[in-house]
């Protein structure tokens, strides 16, 4: 009596990844880009469009776009060297390991500092909107106690960011096991960083809305005006 046949193994199916390296050099190449554009639309209208004088907006809108630059910048380098989008533990050699954990330490000081300035820079461009020209008013208030709270939160967390190993940073990077024992917890870290910031995103973002129904101008005008923010959240 014959055997059956046995049936040729069927090849692993492939991983599908979003998270490679052309897809970070594309992310590291598009941000810069966009950012450097609206940075040179928002110079254009100053200069060209605007009597008023340089205000902290004005200001605080320069390294918030240069420092996304750089982590762009950073992104697309880190992907062709394969520091990033490539390899996962613990396949990851250790000289890897050396370089992704310098490039996330640095990485991770940029965007507290990117992040801070972005929001500093819309909060003093909603108060140059909304402020009004009485004394103190609910949203005088709210502006700068929303200030103070982003300060705060750029401060702090860039302080632990880079005291996360206390005064020996290179144990972040020398191996998993000193992350783990001579670090503190980088994943809550992380995780709280996110969190603080995006309710205090929230906040900012409700802020300019809140201030649109007040103004004195038809409903058709309040919802095209709140569309413009709800865009710029997005």
């Amino acid at each position: 009596m014959s055997q059956p046949s046995q049936q040729p193994a069927l090849p692993p199916r492939p991983t599908v990844s979003y998270v490679n390296k052309e897809s970070m050099t594309a992310i590291g190449i598009i941000y810069p880009t966009l950012a450097l554009v609206f940075l040179g639309l928002r110079f254009y209208g100053f200069w060209w469009h605007s009597s008023r004088g340089v205000t902290l907006d004005d200001i605080f809108v320069v390294p918030a776009a240069l420092l996304n630059v750089a982590a762009g910048v950073a992104v697309a380098v880190g992907a062709q060297m394969d520091i990033i989008g490539g390899h996962s533990y613990p396949a990851i050699t250790v000289p890897e390991q050396h370089k992704l954990g310098k490039f996330e330490y640095a990485f991770w000081i940029g965007h507290v500092l990117a992040i801070g300035s972005i929001k500093l820079t819309l909060l003093f461009l909603f108060r140059g909107l909304f402020k009004g020209r009485v004394g103190r008013t609910t949203f005088d208030i709210a502006n700068w106690t929303l200030i103070m709270l982003v300060t705060l939160w750029t401060v702090a967390f860039l302080f632990l960011e880079i005291f996360a190993c206390g005064n020996s940073p290179s144990a972040s990077w020398d191996s998993f096991d000193s992350l783990r024992t001579k670090c503190m917890d980088t994943f809550a870290l992380q995780l709280a960083c996110a969190v603080i910031s995006w309710i205090l995103d929230l906040a900012i973002f409700i802020e300019p809305l809140v201030m649109i129904r007040t103004l004195n101008m038809k409903f058709k005008r309040k919802v095209q005006a709140s569309i413009v923010f709800l865009f710029s959240f997005l």
